[in-house]
C-alpha cells in the first residue's frame, strides 16, 4: 500500500467482502472501472481471500467427548482440592480453638499491687532511669 490511501484499501476490503453498503457498493465499482491501482488492490484482495478459504482447518488434538472429560476431570480435581482445603481450615480453627478453651480455665496472675495500708509512689523528681543531658536539653528547648 505505497500510496494507496488506507481508507480506499479498507474500503475495497469490505467490498471483497460483502460489507458495504449501497453507495459505498456504487463508489468502490466507480474506483475499479476508472483506477487500474484500485483494480490491482481488488485482484490482491480476491487472490488473498481464495487463499484463505482453501485453508484446511486444524484437526482437534482431542476428540469433543475427550475434550469434554478432561474439562470434567480437572473441575473434580479443583473441587477436591477446595474440600481438602476447606477442611483443614477447619481442623486448624478446631485446633485453635481447642488451646483456647484449654489455657482459658487458667487464672490470669497480674502484677502484685501494694500491700494494704501502701502507697504508689511516683519519683517526678527523680526518675526511675537515668534521662540523658542532650534529650534534657530538647526538651527544654521545644518548651
Amino acid at each position: 500500500m505505497d500510496n494507496f490511501p488506507a481508507e480506499r484499501y479498507e474500503l475495497l476490503s469490505a467490498y471483497v467482502d460483502g460489507e458495504v453498503s449501497v453507495s459505498e457498493r456504487r463508489q468502490v465499482q466507480h474506483w475499479l472501472d476508472s483506477d487500474p491501482q484500485v483494480r490491482k488492490y481488488y485482484q490482491h484482495l480476491l487472490q488473498l481471500r481464495q487463499r484463505f478459504n482453501r485453508l484446511a482447518a486444524p484437526e482437534p488434538v482431542l476428540a469433543n467427548s475427550e475434550f469434554t472429560s478432561a474439562v470434567w476431570s480437572k473441575i473434580d480435581g479443583q473441587t477436591r482440592r477446595r474440600r481438602i482445603v476447606t477442611i483443614g481450615g477447619g481442623l486448624a480453627a478446631a485446633v485453635v480453638a481447642g488451646l483456647a478453651l484449654l489455657t482459658a480455665n487458667r487464672t490470669p496472675q497480674f502484677a502484685a499491687g501494694p500491700e494494704a495500708g501502701e502507697s504508689l509512689m511516683i519519683a517526678i523528681n527523680q526518675p526511675v532511669v537515668e534521662i540523658p543531658p542532650a534529650l534534657l536539653e530538647k526538651s527544654e528547648v521545644n518548651n
